[in-house]
């Protein structure tokens, strides 16, 4: 690593790991990969390449990754809330314990990437459900999980877990569980008509 990239990398570590988008991409450059628990909040970064880097535990509140080749990488336990990941390729990383809440997700790419046990062929973020943070994810074999808050499972098991007590946490994880079910029939609805169209074409 250049003389240069060394110095940023301990004016960074003394400043309570807050880091700028052209401090980032000058070390990566330099051939650093392990930015793990730094803070890149509301840092423009689009259309950069930080493909297989370490970013566990980083903070990327409001970050701007528009078009980012994040590739590889490991973002478990990142903070992502709010950032812009449109069309951001994210296929194979590993995203256990990250928070997407609030993420613009339109046309990432999820392919491959890893959270917890599963790894993500498709993947839909619902939103905010009163507290309940609510994904909808599809493995690489069709299988459909839903995480509600901290917990993921099959939408199978959720299913038979979710509680029916009337109380007002039972009908909020029953509307989450809804809407991620939705998602899912909505690609099932979309794709058989794509089917439908190429069989008539």
């Amino acid at each position: 690593m250049n003389n240069k990239a060394c110095r940023i990398r301990i004016t960074c570590r003394e400043n309570k790991n807050k880091m700028t988008a052209e401090e980032l991409l000058d070390l990566y450059k330099a051939g650093e990969r392990d930015f793990s628990n730094v803070d890149l909040s509301h840092e423009i970064l689009s259309h950069a390449d930080l493909s297989g880097a370490d970013f566990s535990g980083a903070n990327f509140y409001g970050a701007r990754l528009l078009r980012t080749n994040l590739s590889g990488g490991d973002f478990s336990n990142a903070n992502l809330a709010q950032a812009y990941l449109a069309h951001t390729n994210l296929s194979g990383a590993e995203l256990s314990g990250a928070s997407l809440a609030g993420a613009h997700l339109l046309a990432t790419n999820f392919i491959g990437a890893r959270y917890e046990d599963v790894i993500i062929k498709e993947m839909g973020l619902i939103g905010n459900i009163d507290t309940y943070n609510v994904w909808a994810l599809t493995d690489k074999y069709g299988t459909e999980w839903i995480r509600l808050g901290d917990t993921i499972m099959t939408r199978e098991a959720w299913e038979d877990e979710l509680p029916d007590d009337r109380s007002r946490q039972s009908l909020l994880m029953h509307d989450a569980f809804g809407y991620a079910c939705d998602w899912f029939d909505d690609k099932k609805k979309h794709l058989a008509k794509l089917s439908k169209r190429k069989r008539n074409d």
